[in-house]
């Protein structure tokens, strides 16, 4: 969908997965606690993005998203 779809009605539920929120459940982006933000975040507390990332050793793999059933995948920035 873009602007040009603006107006049309969709059941579509959208989720937000990142390194924090690994499943996209509904509000829980802002949790963590620990993470690669940590140090930076010390002061803000939970609801700002302590775990933005994930560091992910030389010649290893990680899972970014495990999700069942249909969808798209779009990405922003």
């Amino acid at each position: 969908m873009g602007l040009g779809n603006l107006s049309r009605l969709s059941a579509a539920r959208t989720r937000s997965i990142s390194a924090e929120n690994p499943t996209g459940e509904p509000g829980r982006g802002g949790m963590a606690t620990e993470g690669t933000g940590a140090r930076a975040a010390r002061d803000l507390g939970q609801g700002w993005k302590v775990s933005p990332s994930i560091a992910i050793p030389p010649h290893s793999t990680a899972t970014l998203a495990d999700i069942t059933g249909a969808g798209a995948i779009s990405t922003s920035g």
